[in-house]
């Protein structure tokens, strides 16, 4: 039978003990612990060993290259008559995480964003210059604060400007070598340059809402 090499008189044989089945998989192949006998304490203490930031108990560390594979962007608009929404799935980008910083690179069409009405597409690609400037284009870094949360700030080009955001929470789900990271945050359309398009002559509110649901692969 294995049991562990302990100084002489430092575990009581009465101390009750626990079977370490449970940590079959976190030793080298070849040794078998269905026979090894771990003092309750130690095993106690084994259990409550804090995980580091960055890491998922069990998935190990989000540091290396990650590439987006699917998800959306999506802007919110408010007008007194009613709310308006256009969404694209059109995104293409990537993030490198070395704990506790990612940086991150995105790309979006401004062609790609479809509401409910042609004629508001037509009206926001207008605004936003989509031919002179096809792409909002996202670079930023994202402190963590945990596994799973953290904080961004975002530099985005939009109809030929660039603004900086900064402190846009973010949220982090991940799963092995699979993530899904969501954000939601408020913009300025005349930080930009765009003048607010207009319904019956009353412009949409200046305030944009947008909303990002990622999904990213480790490469």
């Amino acid at each position: 039978m294995l049991r562990p090499i302990l100084a002489p008189g430092k575990y009581s044989p009465r101390r009750p003990t626990r079977r370490c089945t449970m940590l079959q998989g976190l030793v080298p192949q070849g040794l078998v612990l269905q026979d090894l006998v771990v003092p309750s304490q130690v095993l106690l203490a084994f259990l409550l060993a804090p995980v580091p930031a960055g890491a998922f108990w069990g998935l190990g560390s989000l540091d290396g290259a990650w590439r987006v594979t699917s998800g959306q962007v999506s802007y919110r608009v408010r007008h007194f008559m009613h709310d308006a929404q256009g969404v694209s799935q059109q995104i293409a980008g990537s993030a490198h995480c070395a704990a506790p910083t990612c940086t991150l690179a995105l790309r979006v069409p401004v062609a790609s964003f479809v509401s409910s009405d042609p004629d508001r597409d037509r009206d926001m690609q207008a605004a936003t210059q989509a031919v002179a400037h096809p792409r909002v284009s996202v670079q930023g870094s994202l402190r963590l604060a945990s596994a799973e949360a953290g904080e961004a700030v975002l530099m985005i080009t939009l109809a030929g400007a660039t603004r900086r955001l900064a402190g846009i929470p973010v949220q982090i789900d991940r799963s092995w070598d699979e993530a899904r990271v969501t954000a939601r945050f408020a913009l300025s359309l005349r930080d930009f340059g765009i003048e607010p398009p207009a319904l019956l002559g009353i412009p949409i509110k200046d305030e944009v809402r947008i909303d990002v649901d990622l999904r990213l692969h480790r490469d």
